[in-house]
């Protein structure tokens, strides 16, 4: 992240300079690339949050035992839930149970480009408690971190995991879950107080 907007600065000082040398309408053309730079900037920012709905529901689709209940378990912010395993046995309907549990390492962008590694550690620390509180339910449990974006991290999970369901933490932003269009059930998980 830290190359990218070094060579903006170095081009938009390179610009005015340059703008500077040669007169106003180095300044108009200056000053139109620099807003084109602008653009393509937020463009790809946004490219960030795009929904990846149609290149994960193919990846949902990968072949898997239907007697077995697959279930996907965003472990984000309210992590560990005391009733987590009793509503994946609720779900799995007498089943056996695999669970993935995704835990995406969100900070700010100031974090992750002065690679404040605080965001990893908490993400590690709910990945590591959510595996623990789905023991009693599950036959086979594993997990991972995932990006700073809960979608992305539950749509990269989904291209390795085929699952029959998602659970996410009941205080998950609305709009967020709303962005996840997977072609899977989304259910949001009430978390406990610890």
């Amino acid at each position: 992240m830290a190359i990218p907007i070094v060579i903006v600065v170095l081009g938009t000082v390179f610009l005015v300079l340059a703008a500077a040398a040669v007169g106003v309408w180095a300044w108009i053309l200056g000053g139109a690339l620099i807003l084109v730079g602008i653009g393509y900037g937020a463009r790809a920012l946004s490219k960030d949050r795009i929904d990846t709905a149609g290149d994960v529901i193919l990846g949902s689709r990968l072949r898997h035992d239907p007697a077995i209940y697959t279930v996907l378990v965003l472990a984000d912010g309210d992590c560990a839930t005391e009733s987590l395993w009793r509503i994946v046995e609720d779900h799995a309907g007498g089943r056996p149970v695999d669970a993935f549990v995704v835990a995406p390492a969100v900070s700010s962008r100031l974090d992750r480009v002065t690679g404040d590694e605080g965001a990893y550690e908490r993400a590690s620390g709910c990945l590591d408690s959510t595996l623990q509180a789905l023991e009693p339910a599950t036959t086979n449990r594993r997990g991972k971190l995932g990006s700073h974006d809960p979608v992305q991290a539950v749509a990269e999970a989904l291209r390795e995991f085929p699952a029959d369901e998602i659970l996410v933490p009941d205080g998950l932003d609305a709009a967020v879950v709303d962005r996840m269009r997977f072609g899977v059930p989304v259910s949001r998980v009430e978390a406990a107080s610890r």
